[in-house]
């Protein structure tokens, strides 16, 4: 009878414990499609849609993907050239985000830059 409860027992501490693994889900994530600009993380991967726009002055430019909120996401200088022709075209692009902090020489700081690496052309 011992032996039958202490199975029991053990049963129930593994399928307690076990549990929240399903309750959260698995960290491999589909990536957020079009998400809010204010939640995103260093490293998420995320589906973005928009225009890509070339922005700054002759001698500074980034490439940027402008969302239909007007947020802009950088395109890492890395990847420009993979986007370079699209230039002033509708895009969806699926990508891993870098947060660059921006801080000016007064110490005002910025929201961080997000910044697309890894990019796939989705659509």
């Amino acid at each position: 009878m011992k032996a039958k409860f202490a199975v029991l027992t053990v049963m129930l501490v593994v399928a307690v414990t076990a549990l929240p693994m399903f309750a959260f889900g698995s960290r491999d994530k589909e990536p957020a499609a079009n998400p809010d600009w204010t939640q995103v993380k260093e490293g998420d991967r995320v589906i973005v849609s928009g225009k890509i726009r070339l922005v700054g002055s002759a001698v500074s430019n980034s490439l940027v993907l402008t969302d239909s909120s007007d947020k802009d996401w950088y395109v890492d200088d890395a990847e420009r050239e993979k986007l370079a022709l699209m230039e002033q075209r509708e895009t969806t692009l699926s990508a891993v985000v870098r947060l660059d902090p921006i801080k000016f020489a007064d110490g005002t700081e910025l929201p961080d830059k997000r910044v697309l690496t890894g990019i796939e052309l989705v659509k």
